[in-house]
């Protein structure tokens, strides 16, 4: 549906998957929530990261990046928006449909008009770097440590073969 390698899913989904259980993601979220009230000038006393950095789902994917995947406009983002996000994260099936997209969106940043076929083991390497580092750092700042992106292509044989 979304033209990326299965392999490169499946790499994310193995590096993933088994992580925390959903109810210390739950917790997190509510700290983070708490700890950033959005106050200007508590900011500086904040500790934790903002709420929407908390990843769901067994490919633990971020209420952010699922929300820019999915077309919403983060900073106008309904409570009801974000609770129906986190559930979708939470639920497996559309936890994978939404890290595809993510994965999608990721290998537009530096690859775009690549398809899965056209794609190198290089170019999946820095997707899935991406998918644990972000999209906004620069490809140089990427390749700069793709340790993550390693353990995706460093089995990408046996995931394949899985994959078959």
């Amino acid at each position: 549906m979304f033209d990326i390698p299965a392999s490169l899913l499946a790499g994310i989904a193995f590096n993933e998957f088994g992580g925390d259980p959903m109810w210390v993601d739950d917790i997190a979220y509510v700290v983070r929530q708490f700890d950033h009230s959005g106050d200007p000038y508590l900011e500086s006393a904040t500790v934790t990261k903002e709420a929407d950095l908390t990843s769901f789902g067994n490919l633990s994917t971020q209420i952010k990046r699922a929300a820019e995947s999915l077309g919403y406009d983060l900073n106008n983002l309904t409570s009801e928006q974000r609770e129906s996000i986190k559930s979708s994260l939470k639920n497996p099936v559309q936890n994978i449909y939404i890290a595809a997209k993510h994965l999608s969106d990721l290998r537009n940043v530096d690859f775009s008009g690549k398809g899965a076929s056209s794609l190198t083991i290089e170019d999946i390497r820095i997707i899935a770097t991406r998918f644990n580092r972000g999209p906004n750092l620069s490809l140089e700042q990427i390749k700069k440590n793709t340790s993550y992106g390693n353990s995706v292509v460093n089995r990408i044989d046996k995931l394949n073969n899985l994959i078959r």
